[in-house]
């Protein structure tokens, strides 16, 4: 009786194993989630000393490139990124919903390759040399987004087809979708990015709007240097630290005259769902020994005198 009620209790936890595993992958065939990260809100200063330009287009001169909440998913045709923002406003009408934001998302996908200088030196940034980067994404209005790799020239146009940008019914989140096959390598929980927001000015250098010692109409203040402060103005980074937002972009050399050093975020070996069907599997493991043990003592019991 006891070895039925065992083969009966493997019988159940495996079966659940089976159904949970074909429940994550069918959600898998539809879209996989492959990075997930928060960004501190109100760090849309910088190296903290930032301060947006004085024009009312900027208006409410904050919030407008503070990121909140990165996102990558594998649909299995695209890979989708979202980004979301404290707050999106779109004065100048661009048919993408947004007017102010230039993202430059550098992906660093392939081992022992890549970049570590940004494809133009709009960012005035520059990447460590074991993080170079495979890919970028530019994210701009007005059907400017685009593919880039990392063995095009400066000049390159890049890839336009396939790339596209649209501002979120929330008003809050873009999302960014690049056909799949641009990307020679599989999508992966692995992959690392450099994910920096600067403000479009299309008569400034890379389409990066100045920042400068003091605000202006159509500039940010707040530059210790103007030769070499950052043009970013979020960065997708931890809250504290030596990685985090201001003491990376902090860390350029005015003496040396050496930019910033960035580093990525992301990398991880495993996914969401990897993690949630691990702890399930754990429970139902920690429950066939809870089972076995009551069995075993329910064995050993003796029976009460007199029966």
């Amino acid at each position: 009786m006891h070895r039925l009620a065992l083969i009966a209790l493997v019988a159940v936890t495996v079966g659940l194993f089976v159904q949970l595993v074909a429940c994550s992958s069918s959600g898998a065939d539809a879209s996989r989630m492959l990075f997930s990260m928060e960004d501190p809100p109100d760090d849309d200063y910088g190296p903290g000393t930032y301060i947006y330009p004085t024009h009312h287009a900027f208006s409410p001169h904050r919030g407008i490139l503070d990121l909140r909440r990165f996102e990558v998913f594998d649909t299995h045709e695209t890979v989708d990124f979202y980004f979301s923002f404290a707050v999106v406003t779109n004065p100048w009408h661009a048919p993408e919903g947004f007017s102010h934001q230039l993202i430059d998302l550098y992906i660093d996908c392939i081992e022992r390759a890549g970049r570590d200088r940004p494809l133009r030196d709009g960012p005035r940034v520059r990447f460590p040399s074991e993080s170079g980067w495979d890919y970028l994404i530019r994210v701009v209005a007005w059907d400017g987004c685009r593919l880039f790799r990392a063995d095009d020239p400066s000049n390159a146009k890049g890839t336009k087809d396939g790339v596209s940008a649209v501002l979120l019914q929330d008003g809050k989140t873009i999302k960014v979708s690049v056909r799949r096959d641009h990307f020679e390598v599989e999508p992966s929980p692995r992959w690392q990015y450099f994910c920096l927001i600067g403000s479009q000015d299309v008569f400034g250098e890379d389409e990066y709007r100045p920042v400068m010692r003091e605000a202006g109409l159509w500039h940010f203040g707040g530059a210790e240097d103007e030769r070499l402060a950052p043009y970013v103005i979020d960065l997708l980074a931890p809250a504290k630290g030596h990685r985090s937002q201001q003491s990376q972009l902090l860390s350029y050399d005015s003496g040396r005259g050496t930019h910033a050093l960035l580093y990525p975020v992301g990398g991880q070996s495993f996914s969401v769902a990897t993690l949630v069907l691990s702890v399930v599997i754990a429970v139902l493991l920690l429950g066939v020994g809870i089972g076995l043990a009551v069995i075993r003592r329910m064995a050993n019991r003796t029976p009460p005198n007199g029966r």
